[in-house]
């Protein structure tokens, strides 16, 4: 007779457990479009070809990024549309978009009044590499030539990178995009950008590693 007190102690502690592992529990709060877009900032620079668009992402949640572009001439018609996709703009980085100058079928610019940059917003679901991508860089006064690295431990198939140069007053003056090729691990590509005869000599060059799959 006396063990059941003890026996009703162990079925209310049973009890307990079974209603304390019933309640779900949230340790992250669940992911807001609009919020994690407030979060992104984006910066435009005009150049001679094109626009060169930097996305700055401040939330901690890597993200989707979809930006759409568009050239626009005096009557606010489109003289072309552009969109651009980084499946992975990992949180708290940096990465770039170069959407070029419209141009007629002969290759040859349009000239357009205004332009309007658009840009969405998802969770990403894609992960990169990119800061697993090392970059070293010399400037010269004719060519700067880069040496990329992939670190990662992973064999990779898509890695892209823009390239801005600088002048001596810390100035936007060009821009370069190009698909880096070490997509093995440990692998390099050696490559460089020639501006001999151009109408900027760079004093240093920024690369941003916009994504790594």
């Amino acid at each position: 007779m006396k063990k059941k007190p003890i026996f009703k102690l162990i079925a209310l502690c049973l009890v307990f457990a079974f209603v304390f592992l019933s309640v779900p529990i949230t340790s992250q709060a669940a992911f807001n479009k609009t919020t994690a877009k407030k979060q992104v900032s984006v910066s435009y620079k005009k150049l001679s070809n094109g626009i060169l668009a930097i996305y700055k992402n401040k939330n901690k949640e890597n993200l989707s990024l979809k930006a759409t572009f568009k050239f626009l001439d005096s009557d606010n018609s489109c003289l072309s549309k552009e969109t651009q996709k980084n499946l992975c703009l990992k949180g708290k980085s940096s990465a770039a978009f170069f959407f070029t100058t419209p141009t007629d079928e002969y290759g040859n610019p349009i000239n357009y009044s205004k332009y309007k940059g658009t840009y969405s917003v998802s969770k990403s679901k894609t992960k990169s590499y990119s800061t697993k991508i090392k970059v070293n860089s010399e400037v010269d006064v004719t060519e700067t030539r880069f040496v990329a690295l992939n670190s990662s431990a992973k064999k990779l198939s898509n890695i892209h990178a823009t390239i801005v140069f600088y002048d001596g007053n810390n100035e936007i003056v060009a821009c370069a995009t190009k698909y880096l090729n070490c997509f093995e691990r440990n692998s390099m590509d050696q490559f460089s950008i020639n501006y001999a005869g151009a109408h900027y000599c760079p004093s240093k060059a920024k690369i941003y590693i916009d994504w790594a799959y």
